[in-house]
């Protein structure tokens, strides 16, 4: 019998509700999960690449995502009409609920991304300690972003930076810093900009 690829968040109306109320109609709707569980999960290059998207679509809303402590990653962006800061602010069944009618979500391996793993919207994924192997080979329609860097993938959660290599430059893991913002954005590609099926 064949594997069946329906894994997902199931949200309530009353939460896809929620989630359609803040979208942009008749534009293009982002979500950015802003870091994941461990410390090598965040993107450092996250404002080049919402700055690229902000001069591309100007018709555009970027929903940035995350934890309390993600409040920190939004900085600079809070008076710009076109970045939604919720980090912080949303419970995570709302930021699933929003992640599914996005037309796209980028971020690294985190629970956002594998909640929409199978559903048609755009993703893209910017790998840390996974390979496309064990995380993202069958995803729908996913750009995968592989490091250049010689410890992916480790295939550890790192609490410390005792087996994770720092990029002096920014502060955020080797893997990370190694993806150039340009592979981002251009990763986006063709996606729906409607609101998704689910």
């Amino acid at each position: 019998m064949p594997n069946t690829r329906d894994a997902r968040f199931y949200a309530t109306p009353a939460e896809k509700k929620a989630a359609r109320a803040r979208l942009l109609l008749d534009g293009l709707n982002v979500v950015w999960a802003l870091s994941g569980s461990s410390i090598h999960k965040f993107y450092p290059g996250q404002d080049v690449v919402i700055e690229q998207i902000l001069q591309a679509y100007p018709a555009c809303r970027v929903f940035l995502v995350g934890d309390a402590a993600c409040k920190l990653l939004e900085q600079g962006w809070e008076h710009e009409p076109r970045v939604v800061c919720l980090s912080g602010e949303l419970a995570i069944r709302d930021t699933l609920a929003l992640a599914q009618v996005a037309g796209c979500v980028i971020g690294c391996e985190t629970g956002v991304l594998n909640a929409v793993a199978f559903l048609p919207n755009r993703k893209v994924v910017l790998l840390s300690h996974s390979s496309v192997e064990n995380l993202t080979k069958h995803w729908i329609n996913t750009a995968s972003l592989v490091p250049d860097a010689v410890c992916h993938p480790c295939h550890r959660l790192h609490y410390d930076r005792t087996f994770c290599p720092q990029d002096e430059a920014t502060g955020a893991a080797v893997c990370q810093a190694s993806i150039a913002p340009k592979e981002v954005f251009a990763a986006m590609g063709v996606f729906r900009t409607e609101e998704s099926a689910a």
